[in-house]
């Protein structure tokens, strides 16, 4: 036999001595007025000049809406990369701090820091095979993984 409702309205589940099974309702997922259907463009890469982390207007105004979006309910996964020319050590430092740039956006756009796994790849993922000036552009990035 199923559950049954105890004198408190709870859920109890027979054979189960005092066992209070209740289980809390599901939280809605409540989408602020001005977000997107899908966060899928806000959640783009982000991408950098050499050597540097800093983020644009343009980015950080993106970002910081996409941590407005997400506040109630996703982690994230946010992962720095470096263009191959410099040391591991160096691109490893490097995109670890492209990648806590792009987390304190977010942040500042309301989704918890506890939520953003913050990872620094270095030069371990470029994005492509060659080293002309437009493949070490797209290598200098953080992308964002919503899980």
């Amino acid at each position: 036999s199923g559950p049954t409702a105890s004198p408190s309205g709870a859920s109890t589940t027979p054979g189960r001595r005092g066992a209070d099974t209740t289980e809390a309702p599901p939280v809605p997922r409540v989408r602020p007025a001005n977000c997107p259907r899908s966060v899928a463009g806000l959640a783009g890469p982000v991408f950098f000049k050499t050597d540097a982390s800093d983020i644009g207007s343009a980015d950080r105004a993106r970002l910081q809406r996409l941590g407005q979006c997400l506040a109630a309910q996703a982690r994230l996964r946010v992962v720095g990369h470096a263009d191959p020319r410099h040391t591991d050590e160096y691109n490893k430092e490097l995109s670890e701090r492209r990648a806590r740039a792009v987390a304190a956006e977010i942040a500042a756009g309301g989704t918890p820091m506890s939520r953003i796994a913050i990872v620094g790849a270095g030069k371990l993922q470029p994005a492509g095979r060659s080293n002309n000036a437009a493949a070490l552009q797209r290598s200098r990035r953080v992308d964002i993984q919503i899980r």
